[in-house]
C-alpha cells in the first residue's frame, strides 16, 4: 500500500461512521452487499455480481493468479469510472473502503485511489470485523425502558418526543410492526443482517434506553434473541390512550396519509383488505367479512367519522385481546403509567 492508503481497524471505522464524518465504500458486490450492509455505506463494486461469478469460476478452474488477471480484464473497460465514483465519497482523512474480510479488492480499490491522488482508510477485517464487533455489543446491552400500550396509543409519537438515548426499531425494520405495517414497495425491509447491523449501530452505548414493546419479530426481519431475552426483564412505561384517539392516529397513519402522498384510493383498499384477509384465520370469516365490508364503506365516505368503524372493530376485536394477553404473559414491570404528556413528563424527571 501506498502512503496514501493507510490501515484502520474496525471500532474506528465504525466510530466514524457514527460521527457522521464519513460514508463507507462497500466495493463487495451486489449479492453480498443485499445480504447485508452496514448504516451508511454505499455499495460501489470493484466487481460487480456477474463479474464475481466469473472470477469466481476461474479460480475454481485455474487458481487464483488467472483470477486475479481475469477480474482485471473485466474491470478495466469501467476502472476510471468506478475510482471516481469512490473518490467522491471522501471524507477528511479519505476514503473509508471495505470489503468481505478487508483482503484484494479493498486493497487493490486503495491502490487504484492512490493512483489517482485520493488517500483512503481500508478497513482491516472489513465488513466481516465490523458486523462481528457490532454483534459482541449483545454481550453488553445497556438498560432498557419499554415503552408500552395498546395499538394506535402514540408510542412512536413518544419516542420521537423524547431527546436523547432511544432506537426507533420500527423504523430502521421499515415496518409498523403489525398486519398494516408494511411502508409499501418505496420502503422495502432490510435484509436480517443489515437490520440487526443498524440496530446495534445506532444503541446507545449506557442507559437506560427507549424502545417501543415490540415482538420477537418487525414484519419478516426479527431481533436477536439475546436483544429480546433482555427486553423482557426491563421496566416499562405504559402509555394511555382512548379508542377513539387511537382509531383517529390509525386513520391519519394508515389511510390518510397514503392517500395525501398519492397513493390511488383503489390500490390502498385492495392493500388493507389483502392484510386483513391474512388474519382471516383468528378472525374468523364471518367477522373478516365483515370488516371488509365496513372497509369498502369507510373508503367511500372517507371524511366522514363513521367510516373509521373498522379499525374500532379490529382494534377491540383482535389487536387489543392479543396485546394484553402478551403484555401479561411477559409480567413486565410497568413503573409508570399516564397519558402523553404525563409520560413524557415521568420519562423528563426520571
Amino acid at each position: 500500500m501506498t502512503s496514501l492508503t493507510r490501515e484502520i481497524n474496525a471500532e474506528d471505522a465504525l466510530q466514524l461512521l457514527q460521527k457522521k464524518m464519513t460514508t463507507l465504500v462497500d466495493v463487495r458486490a451486489e449479492i453480498e452487499f443485499a445480504k447485508g450492509a452496514l448504516p451508511y455505506a454505499q455499495n460501489i463494486p470493484i466487481l460487480t455480481t456477474a463479474e464475481r461469478h466469473q472470477v469466481g469460476t476461474c479460480y475454481k478452474q485455474k487458481g487464483q493468479e488467472a483470477a486475479i488477471q481475469l477480474g482485471h480484464r473485466l474491470v478495466a473497460p469501467f476502472k476510471t469510472e468506478r475510482v471516481s465514483a469512490w473518490a467522491q465519497h471522501a471524507g477528511s482523512d479519505g476514503v473509508l473502503v471495505t470489503c468481505w474480510r478487508g483482503g484484494l479488492r479493498s486493497q487493490i480499490a486503495c491502490t487504484w485511489l492512490s493512483e489517482v491522488g485520493v488517500p483512503s482508510l481500508r478497513v482491516r477485517g472489513g465488513y466481516k470485523a465490523m458486523r462481528n464487533l457490532l454483534l459482541g455489543r449483545l454481550g453488553n446491552l445497556p438498560p432498557f425502558r419499554i415503552l408500552a400500550g395498546l395499538t394506535g396509543s402514540g408510542k412512536t409519537e413518544l419516542l420521537h418526543a423524547i431527546p436523547r438515548n432511544t432506537v426507533d426499531l420500527e423504523a430502521l425494520a421499515q415496518h409498523r410492526g403489525s398486519t398494516f405495517g408494511g411502508m409499501g414497495p418505496d420502503h422495502p425491509q432490510p435484509a436480517q443482517a443489515s437490520f440487526e447491523n443498524a440496530v446495534l449501530f445506532h444503541l446507545p452505548r449506557s442507559g437506560p434506553v427507549y424502545i417501543e414493546d415490540e415482538s420477537a419479530f418487525i414484519g419478516s426481519v426479527s431481533l436477536p434473541q439475546e436483544w429480546v431475552s433482555h427486553a423482557r426483564i426491563q421496566d416499562c412505561i405504559w402509555l394511555d390512550s382512548p379508542l377513539q384517539d387511537r382509531v383517529r392516529r390509525i386513520w391519519a397513519e394508515y389511510v390518510m396519509l397514503p392517500l395525501q402522498k398519492g397513493v390511488p384510493r383503489e390500490a390502498l383498499l385492495d392493500h388493507l383488505i389483502h392484510r386483513l384477509v391474512r388474519l382471516e384465520r383468528r378472525l374468523g370469516g364471518a367477522r373478516t367479512q365483515d370488516l371488509i365490508a365496513n372497509m369498502n364503506s369507510a373508503f367511500n365516505q372517507p371524511d366522514h367519522w363513521q367510516g373509521h368503524a373498522w379499525i374500532g372493530q379490529l382494534l377491540a376485536e383482535y389487536y387489543d385481546p392479543r396485546y394484553h394477553f402478551a403484555f401479561e404473559r411477559s409480567r413486565k414491570k410497568v413503573v409508570f403509567q399516564g397519558d402523553f404528556q404525563q409520560c413524557l413528563q415521568w420519562i423528563q424527571s426520571n
